[in-house]
């Protein structure tokens, strides 16, 4: 038992400085100015973007299907559950401690997927998961990587939708102010009746966009991603072909499916 243990604690050991060294490549790299500011948001937008939605399609698309989708669920719930106590505590930090507002989704959200992604990858190379998976480590380690990337989607996609809001931004309500000038009339000639309708259809308008506006930010490349990985998982004719092998029917793995991979790998590296 004892030796189990320190086995075990070595293992994690070296999966833990793997990950710390990894990111200290990042560092150095900023340091020798070889990571400019520019060039740092130029990849958080391609991370975003584009290559944690390939993610999201091939990890947790691969593993989801119709028998095993009530297995995420308890993910799914637990994310909005601690999501929703983090804002609740980082509110009432800030109402008792007069912190600024950006402290609640810094609370509340995170910006380290990458890292627990990391870590899995590493601890398999460890070999130390093999008693806990007891059969196909490298299945169990996909299967745990789709795990943190629902968690992952669902934080991502709260962040987006409700940060704003917790940062303290306002939609404006109010409307444009009108210039005058020596020629502005003191006096609409427009009846009361007209105004009224006037300012109802541009409340209606304004209503409208401003629904547009959730809508799109919402509708963000990582959460298309999520949607078009539960689609894929959930039908068993476009997971046959996107995961079976291609001697199996798997037609599109070997090229289509292997390219998103390939930008998916680059999520945990790049982001970090």
């Amino acid at each position: 038992m004892p030796s189990t243990l320190i086995v075990s604690a070595l293992g994690a050991l070296q999966a833990s400085v793997s990950v710390l060294i990894t990111l200290g490549y990042g560092l150095i790299a900023a340091r020798l100015g070889m990571v400019r500011e520019g060039t740092a948001r130029d990849v958080a937008s391609l991370c975003r973007n584009i290559f944690l939605p390939a993610l999201l399609i091939t990890d947790i698309g691969s593993q989801l299907d119709h028998r095993n989708v009530l297995n995420y669920a308890p993910i799914f719930t637990w994310s909005i559950a601690y999501t929703a106590v983090s804002v609740m505590l980082g509110k009432t930090v800030v109402h008792l401690f007069g912190l600024p507002t950006w402290t609640v989704t810094a609370v509340a959200f995170n910006n380290s997927t990458s890292l627990p992604l990391l870590l899995t990858g590493s601890l398999l190379e460890t070999e130390i998961l093999g008693e806990l998976a007891g059969g196909d480590i490298r299945e169990t380690v996909a299967r745990v990587k789709s795990y943190f990337l629902i968690n992952s989607l669902v934080s991502k996609v709260l962040t987006f939708t409700i940060g704003p809001t917790l940062f303290g931004e306002q939609a404006a309500t109010k409307y444009p102010p009108i210039e005058s000038d020596e020629e502005t009339r003191l006096l609409s000639r427009s009846s009361p009746t007209s105004s009224t309708n006037v300012d109802v259809m541009d409340m209606d308008s304004k209503i409208f966009q401003r629904f547009l506006k959730q809508a799109s930010i919402f509708l963000n490349p990582t959460t298309w991603g999520g949607i078009v990985a539960i689609i894929v998982g959930l039908v068993p004719s476009l997971h046959h072909v996107l995961f079976a092998p291609s001697n199996e029917g798997g037609f599109l793995n070997a090229w289509f499916t292997s390219s998103l991979r390939n930008m998916g790998a680059l999520f945990s590296g790049m982001e970090v």
